[in-house]
């Protein structure tokens, strides 16, 4: 369950694209796969987070990188129904906050993007969007302070590289 928890919350896949993700979108450099629903390319580099998951998921046969306990491929009912029971376990242990869902952690993701400064071309190509208006949506929560405040220094310095300077003449030198 933690591997494919890890590829929504590192990477913001759909639920149903990390459940679906074929073992061979993963390589070494990364992972390399299309969205299902608007088939636009998705290439992440794996980083810690998850290359340890992947490391410590169990192994099987199954196509998908992601499978149940049983060795097959996750079915979205099945993998919501566990997750219902563990998000459970983890609200009542304080660990995360009461209503968060599988597709919520996309929206996070686009949050966390936008706060960072990154542009909704950016986020887009990052969440797989064909269109940068679902990137604006999916980070319309983004607390975009920071960013208005560093754009207000760096407009406060330019009007005072603009302003007029003043020369005295030459004969009042």
């Amino acid at each position: 369950m933690v591997l494919p928890i890890s590829l929504m919350i590192f990477y913001g896949l759909e639920p149903q694209d990390a459940l679906a993700l074929p073992k061979t979108a993963i390589s070494s450099a990364g992972i390399d796969t299309r969205r299902q629903k608007t088939g636009e390319p998705l290439y992440h580099p794996l980083f810690e987070p998850v290359s340890d998951a992947l490391a410590k998921a169990p192994k099987h046969d199954a196509i998908t990188l992601c499978a149940n306990s049983w060795g097959k491929p996750w079915t979205y009912n099945g993998f919501s129904t566990n997750w219902d029971k563990l998000k459970r376990v983890l609200e009542a242990e304080q660990k995360i906050q009461p209503g968060l869902t599988l597709k919520g952690l996309r929206h996070t993701v686009g949050t966390i993007l936008a706060e960072m400064g990154k542009d909704n071309g950016t986020i887009a190509l990052v969440l797989g969007h064909a269109t940068e208006a679902m990137a604006k949506h999916y980070s319309r929560r983004a607390n975009r302070s920071r960013q208005a405040s560093a754009a207000i220094v760096d407009l406060e310095a330019e009007v005072n590289r603009r302003k007029t300077k003043v020369v005295k003449p030459a004969e009042q030198i």
